[in-house]
């Protein structure tokens, strides 16, 4: 019996690894692509880089997001590298964890080279504002929750699904038509990248 506890716990390590350093190669090959290449040709070589069989695919799948439609591989690269950090207000870190101004901020910085305020209400100043129905992946999202103020944030990444540090689950992916967040949302918001 302690013999298979022990092979049990040694097994996915190697699978883990393999796994992982495909998707790093996978994002390496995606970046190379990208400097050789920069035009809108580019995203279409993008996204053949990205397989099926990926962890990374598999999971923004599960949670109803289609990466191969995506206009922008690097944001889901990124944000998949935060997912199930832990939450800590005030703080921007993968290891510390974060709140949603800090994880938004450290995503638009390593993808789009762009500072954003520390706060959320300090962000829509930023942004041109966008309704909910012309939403684009990478839109800021806006929520109302404390007393009628921008209290939280959140990134678009399309199919109404978006990705934000939650009090409650940390990195998270969520519906914009869960009934917490319907009632909460307040606006999108764009920087031009």
């Amino acid at each position: 019996m302690r013999f298979y506890l022990l092979l049990l716990l040694f097994i996915p390590v190697p699978l883990f690894a393999q796994n992982d350093s495909s998707f790093l190669r996978l994002k390496k090959e995606a970046e190379i692509e990208a400097i050789q290449t920069p035009d809108t040709s580019t995203l279409l070589r993008l996204k053949k880089t990205i397989s099926h069989d990926t962890i990374q695919y598999k999971f923004f799948e599960s949670k109803g997001v289609c990466m191969d439609s995506a206009a922008d591989i690097q944001l889901f690269f990124k944000t998949y590298e935060w997912a199930g950090t832990r939450y800590r207000y005030g703080n921007a870190a993968k290891q510390k964890g974060t709140d949603c101004s800090g994880f938004v901020g450290a995503i638009y910085k390593d993808v789009y080279g762009i500072n954003l305020s520390r706060s959320s209400a300090g962000i829509w100043p930023q942004c041109k504002a966008v309704e909910k129905k012309d939403l684009r992946e990478g839109d800021i999202l806006f929520f109302k929750i404390k007393k009628n103020r921008i209290s939280h944030v959140g990134l678009y990444l399309g199919n109404n699904k978006f990705i934000h540090a939650a009090v409650l689950g940390g990195v998270i992916i969520s519906d914009l038509d869960e009934p917490y967040y319907k009632k909460y949302f307040y606006m999108g918001g764009r920087i031009e990248k």
